[in-house]
């Protein structure tokens, strides 16, 4: 990673790495269709309305942004800002109002320097286990009333009418009130009786309907 790392900076084409830039180019783009009107300028908070999408029918939605500049950071109603850590495209296109380079408020998590910096420091693989010296410190046990026991756990949720059977809601079910779906034979088969007025014979055919 570090290896890799470098000859990115070395070659020059980007700070930033490979998924922000995967998500800044196309947002730039986007940004240019839409209009920013400020509404605080002084506190860094401007009004972004989206064209119509004539394909989908969506679009023309109206979000908000306000930038914290001290902190190169802010937020979008969109959410994408403070998600991504990255300048959506509503972002983009209060930054080309201002005319602030919307780079600014990538965090520097994307920065290649920083991925530099995670993988500057070499180390040493472990030896095998073999070689490891002996440990002359206290040792740990585990608790064993916080082990896990076999089988599924209690449930510790509150009850309500949805866990109570179903023979206890107003003293019957489903398999005991009339005309229930899952009726007793009596009143299914036995009887032969449908609700069209239909009677069904013996070798279950259908006659009588009307």
């Amino acid at each position: 990673m570090r290896l890799e790392t470098e000859a990115q900076i070395r070659s020059g084409k980007s700070q930033y790495r490979n998924p922000c830039e995967d998500l800044m180019k196309p947002w730039t783009q986007k940004a240019v269709g839409h209009s920013v009107t400020g509404v605080d300028r002084r506190q860094g908070i401007y009004v972004v309305q989206t064209p119509p999408n004539n394909f989908n029918m969506m679009g023309s939605n109206t979000l908000t942004v306000n930038f914290d500049d001290q902190n190169r950071s802010g937020f979008c109603t969109c959410g994408k800002f403070q998600g991504n850590k990255i300048p959506c495209s509503h972002v983009i296109a209060a930054c080309n109002r201002m005319g602030v380079n919307p780079y600014r408020f990538v965090n520097d998590i994307y920065k290649l320097e920083t991925v530099l910096a995670c993988y500057g420091t070499s180390f040493t693989p472990l030896d095998e286990p073999k070689g490891w010296k002996n440990h002359n410190g206290s040792t740990l046990h585990p608790n064993v009333h916080m082990i896990r026991k076999s089988g599924r756990p209690q449930t510790t949720r509150i009850h309500n009418e949805m866990d109570w059977p179903r023979e206890e809601v107003g003293g019957h079910d489903a398999s005991t009130s009339d005309g229930g779906a899952s009726g007793s034979g009596n009143q299914r088969r036995g009887s032969g009786r449908r609700a069209g007025g239909g009677i069904r014979g013996s070798s279950g055919n259908r006659r009588g309907w009307w």
